[in-house]
């Protein structure tokens, strides 16, 4: 598990919770549904295609709670093969 400690305290000195956080990730076209399901809704959600379809750009523009939160964002998808955080 990465140490996100710093990272959290960034956003607690950029962001006045809540908040709506950018989260953007590339990801495999295999995995695409696997990080589209941690996010339920699909509100605030755009996806695009790469140019040969093999990889999937999602940006999710949601309200969060708090940086506990983001993180969390950020450690369950870390579990899926593939993935880059941008």
């Amino acid at each position: 598990m990465k140490d996100y400690v710093s990272f959290q305290k960034l956003l607690d000195e950029q962001y006045s919770w809540p908040a709506v956080y950018p989260f953007k990730f590339i990801v495999p076209r295999a995995s695409s549904e696997k990080l589209l399901a941690v996010f339920e809704s699909r509100e605030g959600v755009s996806v695009r295609e790469s140019g040969k379809g093999n990889y999937i750009s999602v940006t999710a523009n949601v309200i969060m709670p708090s940086s506990a939160g983001v993180i969390a964002v950020y450690e369950a998808v870390a579990e899926i093969e593939g993935i880059i955080s941008l």
